[in-house]
């Protein structure tokens, strides 16, 4: 047998072994009823409270980042819970939009105003994208491959998408327009401090008031209340005090507020179609692949670091598996 059949038969034997590797179940929450308790229950509903407290402001604040309407980032946030819970394996494992991944999709839509256009209407088939590939990369055994990337090269984007986050978000907290009809929308750092600079005179008084609320409320349950949930809290208690303020001062009763929305509009449905949706979807898929990678990368190191603490075995491929049955849920 020649050297070069040899190595052709290791290389072989190579990537058979690595496909060989951790199965993916199509259900796992089968095995999960087995030893069940009645006492578990209190304790995951426990859990559960905890995390809806803490994940319903979250979801309206990627929301916003991402720049989506934001009873979808309430409704995603509990169905990816719901449907990941069916097919992942970790009992920790992130299932939300981080800011690096809410921030990609703000970016990506804003570079293309076309595409932002209908930025809505999109999403769904973005969410479709991201599930095809998650389910595809957790049979090829993707996420053992992740770990190999730089985390400079992450550290270095996350502090990036974090400056241009909060720069973003500013208009908000001044209460300013940084568009008008008609005009073009800043996208990068400097052109938005530059409209920030300019519009400075239109700062609102009562938005930065709210906004100082906001944070001293957050600082002082983090100090004086860490167990208690101080973003649910500190949302209840703005709100509740914004709508107090409004009945004696005019300003307060002219506060931007979020779009009121109700159970109907929750309703599942199949997402819409059009004829341009092939189109759609080949403008789409760079996005895709770049929320994919932020997304794998930041499972696996969450799913690791967990596990490091609990002990408890890790299957990366059935959890990315149950991130792409999450985002196909959420399509709905």
């Amino acid at each position: 047998m020649s050297n070069r059949t040899k190595k052709l038969k290791l290389l072989w034997a190579e990537i058979r072994g690595f496909f060989a590797g951790q199965e993916v179940e199509l259900l796992p929450a089968r095995h999960g009823w087995s030893g069940y308790q009645r006492t578990d229950i209190w304790a995951d509903l426990r859990s559960g409270i905890n995390v809806a407290l803490l994940a319903l402001p979250q979801g309206m604040a990627f929301a916003l980042i991402a720049g989506v309407a934001v009873p979808y980032g309430i409704a995603c946030a509990a169905v990816a819970a719901v449907a990941a819970a069916l097919f992942c394996h970790s009992s920790h494992i992130a299932l939300g939009p981080t800011n690096a991944t809410a921030f990609t999709v703000f970016s990506f839509f804003a570079t293309y105003p076309a595409l932002g256009a209908r930025q809505d209407a999109l999403m769904p088939l973005l969410a479709i994208l991201l599930a095809i590939l998650f389910i595809t990369g957790a049979f090829l055994h993707v996420a053992e491959l992740v770990q190999y990337i730089s985390r400079s090269v992450m550290v270095g984007y996350i502090s990036g998408a974090a400056l241009l986050i909060m720069t973003a978000q500013m208009k908000d907290v001044l209460g300013i327009m940084l568009a008008n009809p008609g005009e073009t929308m800043p996208r990068t750092f400097f052109t938005t401090m530059g409209r920030l600079m300019d519009r400075a005179a239109a700062t609102s008084p009562a938005s930065v008031a709210m906004a100082a609320c906001t944070i001293l409320i957050l600082l002082g349950l983090e100090k004086w209340r860490p167990r208690w949930p101080s973003f649910a809290l500190a949302l209840a208690g703005t709100t509740a005090l914004a709508c107090a303020l409004a009945q004696f001062f005019p300003a307060f009763a002219g506060l931007a507020r979020l779009e009121s929305f109700v159970i109907n509009d929750l309703h599942p449905r199949l997402p819409t179609g059009s004829a341009t949706m092939l189109d759609d979807l080949g403008a789409l898929f760079g996005l895709a692949m770049a929320v994919a990678f932020i997304g794998a990368l930041e499972t696996s190191v969450m799913v690791k670091g967990m596990a490091s603490r609990s002990g408890e075995k890790i299957n990366l491929d059935q959890d990315m598996f149950g991130v792409g049955m999450a985002n196909l849920a959420s399509v709905f």
